[in-house]
């Protein structure tokens, strides 16, 4: 799985549309399942580094208020 691939460099009212569409499909496939557990094992085992890992993240928390 490969979480960056949700969050893409996404710019204009399109690519937030597309990027809102992609994360819903990625909420989707990821239901019941335990994100921070998976995060800490992609970590552990050297699918993601720390630094794609923040960047994640703060890409993530600037679409929080747009997913609410």
């Amino acid at each position: 799985m490969q979480l960056g691939s949700i969050f893409g460099n996404n710019t204009g009212m399109n690519n937030n549309q597309n990027l809102i569409q992609r994360f819903a499909e990625f909420k989707k496939t990821m239901e019941g399942k335990n994100a921070e557990q998976i995060v800490k094992q992609m970590l552990a085992d050297g699918r993601m580094s720390q630094e794609q890992f923040e960047k994640l993240k703060a890409q993530a928390k600037s679409l929080e208020s747009i997913l609410r």
